[in-house]
């Protein structure tokens, strides 16, 4: 089938590594995705067609996702299919989008490129996910929870959320990634035949204040069975420690932090506000992911932070769909003008 499209338009194709191969191909050319899109849209401009045809598992969707969130004004001019489609038959054809094809969700391209970009290459992954309200962090999160189960990387899973967030995390997980986590209760904690609940069980949801003020459920945590393959911090600016007269302000959230992160392989926190506006006290909650770049007192000048390896943040006007428009409406901000009255002015 590929070569009958050759035969008709100019033909890219990815593996599962995000490696290209093209019908035209060059021995010093830049074969990844981005190299890719910039040879074919060369290539477009270079022969006048409207249109390139991007040939990737899973629905095209890496490189989909790719050009839709880094290539925008590029969406129009290409047609990303499945090979999978294109050769059913084929026993290797299996998709490395392998979590978006089995679970009750269509991942939009942020969500994707967060996933099988920024976060699963990181091994082990120690990762702030800090784009904006509304961007689907919790479907990102359950994508890498399948897509590392998936993979044999993942067994044991907590998620620390807000108490009132609880019951909300394990509905999205078991209706749409088919994951059965339990919630965390002081009934579970006694029932259990083991004496340590967590030892029990593998998929958990553990409300944030209940284990950051429990001292007796941090000890159980500390077992030493008690590892964990994936800790998510959901709303995990509330793990927050300050600077204050010279000193370190550690809150209880905070030591808790410090805690899950010594337990767990995988370490993720997810939050839309990461930086309070304090440099110093940024550097303390990235201390939680890595403590020997970013431990110790803050001095200006002296610490140089490189974040990109740590963080992705995506802002609303960022986020678009497969078809280039955006996910939001525009923003717009103006101000109103408006005369105070003779009563008003008084005031």
């Amino acid at each position: 089938m590929p070569g009958k499209l050759a035969q008709r338009f100019h033909v890219y194709a990815f593996d599962k590594l995000g490696m290209g191969f093209t019908d035209n191909p060059k021995a010093d050319a830049d074969w990844s995705i981005d190299g890719i899109i910039r040879h074919a849209y060369g290539f477009i401009k270079a022969v006048g067609v409207e249109r390139c045809v991007m040939l990737g598992h899973s629905r095209g969707a890496l490189p989909a996702a790719r050009i839709t969130v880094d290539h925008p004004e590029l969406v129009s001019h290409f047609v990303c299919l499945d090979t999978n489609a294109l050769a059913p038959d084929d026993p290797t054809a299996a998709g490395e989008l392998r979590a978006a094809l089995i679970c009750d969700v269509d991942p939009l391209p942020h969500q994707i490129t967060a996933v099988y970009e920024s976060m699963l290459p990181r091994t082990p992954l120690r990762f702030v996910l800090a784009d904006d309200p509304g961007a689907g962090k919790t479907i990102m999160a359950g994508l890498l929870m399948k897509e590392l189960i998936a993979r044999g990387d993942l067994h044991r899973c907590l998620v620390v959320c807000p108490g009132s967030l609880a019951e909300q995390w394990q509905d999205e997980l078991n209706r749409r990634f088919h994951l059965p986590f339990e919630i965390l209760t002081n009934d579970k904690l006694e029932a259990a035949r083991t004496g340590n609940w967590f030892l029990e069980t593998n998929l958990a949801i553990a409300r944030l204040d209940k284990l950051s003020r429990d001292e007796d459920v941090q000890q159980k945590l500390q077992a030493p069975d008690c590892r964990w393959d994936l800790v998510v911090c959901d709303e995990a600016h509330k793990l927050s420690a300050t600077f204050f007269g010279g000193e370190v302000k550690y809150t209880k959230r905070y030591r808790l932090g410090q805690l899950l992160s010594g337990l767990t392989r995988h370490f993720l926190l997810m939050t839309a506000t990461p930086h309070n506006g304090k440099e110093e006290d940024f550097q303390l909650f990235l201390a939680l992911l890595d403590g020997d770049r970013f431990e110790g007192k803050f001095r200006d000048g002296v610490h140089q932070i490189d974040i990109t390896d740590l963080m992705r943040r995506m802002v609303k006007e960022s986020l678009l769909k497969f078809d280039g428009t955006p996910l939001f409406p525009e923003r717009i901000a103006y101000t109103v003008p408006y005369k105070l009255s003779t009563l008003e002015a008084r005031l």
